[in-house]
């Protein structure tokens, strides 16, 4: 029998991986904002917490695939990352800010790495058939 039991095969496992990571994006990026305004009241600090919402939510999607695949965190975050990245930049494409940065790339694909080795070496869930 073979040791990865999930049905779900890689693209479709990276690509639901990535959308819950912009989802969760988007929630982390609501609430810093309503924390930018309510409390400091200065929009000087948009970019770095944006910066760290993305790192949250890529973070989020590969720890969450690398938890439930097992194996090969580095390479299935690395996916992760890139792929959140492309859906993100179609998303500011069709809005009209789309600009390509090697930074942004890179923040993603560490972020999703980093998120994937730690799920593939996290605790096993229990199963209690």
């Amino acid at each position: 029998m073979p040791k990865n039991k999930s049905c779900v095969h890689l693209p479709v496992s990276i690509i639901l991986s990535a959308l819950l990571g912009i989802v969760i994006t988007a929630a982390v990026s609501a609430l810093l904002s309503a924390f930018i305004y309510f409390v400091l009241k200065d929009t000087a600090f948009i970019r770095p917490f944006s910066a760290v919402s993305v790192g949250i939510g890529c973070y989020t999607a590969a720890y969450t695939n690398g938890h439930y695949k097992r194996h090969r965190g580095l390479l299935r975050g690395m996916l992760c990352g890139i792929i959140m990245f492309c859906i993100l930049s179609a998303f500011s494409a069709v809005f009209g800010t789309f600009s390509f940065s090697i930074k942004k790339l890179l923040l993603f694909t560490v972020c999703g790495m980093t998120g994937g080795v730690y799920g593939v070496n996290s605790k096993s869930p229990d199963y209690k058939y």
